[in-house]
């Protein structure tokens, strides 16, 4: 009778080890023959057993697991070789658990953030959609376990992240969803890609494997042509300057994905040459790699704004890179007492060169100017400024890998 057990080979020697051995092996094929539906019921067709217990073949996969730690505790108990009723784990063929203090000092100390809600957010990003270890979990409950109903992140803990019905409207006008007569665009639709990740609250970095092909060989076109139209310190018609080559040794190189080789520039899309390529709404201003051929290969931003949610790069890291917590800052409309504009009705800071010669006013005031929920164009500032109001949002970091669009 062995009905092709698998069993394990057991560390463990002794006399009672071998007879509990032998007795444990003749239950376990027992009841793996007796095993029948009727058996499993009462009667009326309702199971005495939960899943995963009504399947006989997870039966018999748990009763070959058991054997090896039974036979431990029988070792055990007998005093033959261990400690007899007292214990000792550390000789278990299980390693015992870690305590919620071991698992917080580990994963501190592993250069984590630790929080729920950025590893919730790396799970999303890393797991490519794969369900958690434990099927009948989710990735929230598999949190808790760890974090032991620990510590929560307070800037996102209240946060509701779904989209709102008005929300979903407008990302669907993005995608070309809804039966509208705007024609397609492919900017437009990654700015909504964008926007709804802002609004639920998903702040993995968002590269080229987030893009099907057509949409990034867009962004690089548009970039291409902007790049092969100017002119190095050109000055816009709305007075700014078009693009601006940064002075970076190659070890600030690095950190924007770029080789020595590569030039790193600073473009501003607040102008007719942006305008004209849709880039103005998607970047603003962003900084971009060229090659030494004059191609553009990657472009690096971070999707925050003065009127919502904006990253706090202090600390040295580049546009692009992922963020902490700590190191989102409510956006310029909401951090000054008085405000004036730039010439993009954008909050700039009271005294700042260029800004349009205006009376300081309120933030609130300046978060209403160009703030059409019904244009494509000011999709971005009317639902960011509204789910900054309620409390909802985290910036974007972007960095797109256009090498191979």
């Amino acid at each position: 009778m062995s009905y092709n057990f698998d069993w394990p080979e057991i560390p463990f020697t002794g006399e009672e080890v071998e007879e509990f051995v032998d007795a444990y092996k003749e239950l376990a094929e027992s009841i793996y023959e007796n095993w029948n539906g009727e058996a499993k019921t009462n009667g009326y067709g309702v199971s005495y057993l939960e899943d995963p217990f009504t399947n006989r073949d997870v039966v018999k996969e748990l009763l070959i697991y058991g054997l090896v730690y039974a036979s431990f505790i029988i070792k055990q108990r007998s005093g033959g070789g261990g400690p007899g009723t007292n214990f000792d784990l550390s000789a278990s063929p299980y390693k015992p658990p870690l305590s919620s203090e071991e698992k917080e000092y580990i994963i501190k100390n592993l250069g984590c953030i630790f929080t729920p809600e950025e590893m919730k957010s790396a799970w999303k990003k890393n797991a490519g959609g794969n369900p958690p270890p434990r099927l009948n979990d989710g990735v929230e409950d598999l949190l808790d376990d760890l974090f032991n109903n620990g510590p929560t992140d307070p800037e996102t803990q209240n946060e509701d992240c779904n989209l709102t019905i008005r929300e979903q409207g407008l990302y669907n006008l993005t995608q070309q969803t809804l039966p509208v007569s705007l024609s397609f665009d492919p900017l437009l639709r990654t700015k909504g890609e964008l926007l709804k990740a802002y609004l639920n609250c998903d702040n993995d970095v968002f590269t080229e494997n987030d893009l099907p092909p057509f949409q990034c060989g867009a962004i690089k076109g548009a970039l291409q042509g902007f790049y092969d139209e100017t002119l190095p310190e050109q000055v816009s018609e709305q007075g700014n300057v078009l693009r601006t080559q940064m002075n970076l040794n190659n070890q600030q190189k690095s950190q924007y994905g770029a080789s020595p080789s590569d030039t790193v520039w600073q473009f501003n899309f607040y102008n007719s040459f942006g305008d004209n390529r849709d880039l103005r709404t998607l970047f603003g201003i962003a900084t971009v790699i060229v090659n030494s051929s004059g191609q553009i290969v990657r472009v690096v931003d971070d999707f925050d704004f003065v009127y919502g949610r904006e990253i706090d790069r202090s600390d040295g890291s580049v546009p692009g890179s992922g963020y902490g917590s700590n190191q989102i800052l409510e956006g310029l409309c909401y951090r000054e007492h008085w405000v004036t504009t730039d010439g993009n009705a954008n909050c700039v800071p009271v005294g700042t060169p260029g800004a349009v010669p205006e009376a300081p006013r309120s933030p609130q005031d300046i978060r209403n100017d160009n703030n059409n929920p019904f244009l494509p164009g000011e999709v971005g500032r009317w639902a960011v400024a509204t789910a900054k109001e309620n409390n909802r949002g985290k910036p974007v970091p972007i960095n797109l890998n256009l090498s191979n669009c």
